[in-house]
């Protein structure tokens, strides 16, 4: 239910002061609520993008560097902003710039928690272009969108940047009880303060689609909602694999399960899984080309 975070504070005063203070974040940027116009209009189009980069010129460099990099890997240059949101696809470039504007939202004291931005952001990175590669390969048969896969991948740990920033003492406790007891780090948290309720509700604050907001607040449990959802199904898939291959967000993380449910929602054999996860560690540099655009 995603009034349950509501609920929730409605009758335990502890989680209400955190809520309270999560909710004191920045509104999104300017640009970005600009932005989040244009890609609901229908009628909108890359120029209408172009414009509302304009406006900002640091997001408009870093999409121009994007669109040059390993992460697109095309031998010829790209000079204006206009070909660069083409190429990239308007989709891409949001849920990038919106990527980008929620990390400026949390300022974190690395003293104080257990997460490391990098490594953070190189794990959902990892899990963005994983669910990538399982949508479009499902989007034979299946009408899923595969840039709301990427963007479910790179935003589905947000709850963990909050935690790290407005209740690092409950990250660490968890990610230590994690490492001591050799279970997985979302099992080791507080049901109530979990990274997934609490990234569920700032998806929902954010006015960020359901599907989405699901897909973040479920991705540790798909089985819980039935039918299985198939973004989540996804994103659950795409972030157990990356913990597999070595991105993991948390020194000593014991590697969450696969769930039998989201395996069956999927219909991917588990060669195929394998294929993609060679292929992420294949390609490192479009993780550290898409690392440069959250710099």
């Amino acid at each position: 239910n995603s009034s349950r975070l509501a609920a929730d504070a409605d009758h335990n005063a502890e989680l209400a002061s955190l809520i309270e203070r999560i909710t004191t974040l920045p509104t999104l940027s300017p640009i970005l609520q600009r932005i989040n116009g244009i890609m609901a209009n229908p009628e909108s189009s890359a120029t209408d993008l172009v414009s509302a980069l304009k406006l900002d010129p640091a997001i408009a460099g870093k999409v121009l560097r994007l669109a040059n990099s390993a992460y697109v890997g095309i031998p010829r240059t790209v000079s204006s902003l206009h070909n660069a949101v083409v190429l990239l696809g308007q989709k891409r470039v949001h849920s990038l710039v919106t990527a980008t504007t929620v990390l400026s939202s949390f300022k974190l004291v690395p003293s104080q928690t257990p997460l490391d931005l990098k490594r953070y952001w190189q794990h959902c990175f990892a899990v963005g272009l994983a669910a990538e590669s399982i949508a479009r390969h499902l989007s034979r048969y299946n009408p899923i969108d595969i840039d709301e896969a990427f963007t479910a991948g790179i935003m589905h740990d947000i709850g963990k940047l909050a935690l790290s920033g407005y209740d690092p003492e409950r990250l660490t406790a968890a990610a230590q009880k994690s490492v001591e007891t050799q279970i997985p780090f979302f099992a080791s948290e507080e049901p109530l303060f979990s990274h997934m309720r609490i990234g569920e509700f700032l998806a929902l604050r954010w006015n960020f689609p359901q599907s989405l907001a699901q897909a973040i607040g479920f991705h540790h449990e798909p089985m819980s909602r039935q039918p299985v959802d198939l973004l989540t199904a996804i994103t659950h898939l795409s972030d157990i694999m990356v913990h597999i291959i070595g991105f993991q967000t948390i020194d000593g993380e014991t590697i969450p399960e696969f769930s039998d449910e989201a395996i069956s929602a999927v219909h991917l054999q588990p060669e195929r899984l394998r294929v993609i996860g060679e292929e992420l560690v294949e390609n490192v540099e479009r993780i550290e080309s898409l690392l440069d655009f959250v710099s």
